[in-house]
């Protein structure tokens, strides 16, 4: 079982509208709902064996906030410049590049590209069985699939697919 969680940033601050966009941070219900995110994580004991983290403050900030209410090990995160706007392929080449003994892992990332990349790996009918109307602020979600190798994600595999926000828990 391969297990693939997607985090998208807490909601932003848009104060200075001059700001760079690279540089934002979060916005108050930014800063709790990372949190309660933090929380749902604990609960559910979910700890990814590595995580990529965009450079956005924005990411960077929800992620910390997140793993300070959880379980999480920071020693296994990955900041990477280049998922900064990066499109789904991207994203994509880092799940199928990934070692076996590597069982669950955490993109930290932005929109447009976690909606590509839901609509990508997980099937219309998985999709329409789950709150996801689209990929909201802090939402996170949880994709598993039966496979042995990080090659063999793709729709037909998935086990099981997950949508959580904070305004529901």
């Amino acid at each position: 079982m391969k297990t693939v969680y997607l985090l998208r940033h807490a909601k932003s601050n848009w104060a200075d509208p001059y700001q760079i966009d690279k540089d934002r941070v979060l916005a108050d219900r930014g800063i709790i709902d990372a949190g309660l995110l933090g929380s749902y994580v604990k609960i559910n004991n979910i700890n990814p064996n590595i995580i990529y983290c965009s450079t956005a403050q924005r990411c960077k900030q929800t992620l910390s906030l997140m793993c300070s209410g959880s379980k999480i090990v920071k020693k296994d995160i990955i900041y990477d410049d280049d998922l900064y706007g990066c499109h789904v392929s991207f994203l994509l080449n880092i799940l199928f590049h990934q070692d076996t003994e590597i069982n669950s892992i955490l993109l930290v990332n932005h929109e447009p590209t976690l909606s590509d990349l839901v609509n990508f790996l997980v099937p219309r009918n998985k999709i329409l069985e789950t709150d996801y109307k689209k990929y909201n602020t802090c939402g996170f979600s949880i994709l598993k699939y039966k496979a042995n190798d990080w090659s063999d994600i793709k729709q037909e595999n998935l086990a099981s697919f997950e949508f959580v926000i904070p305004k529901n828990l």
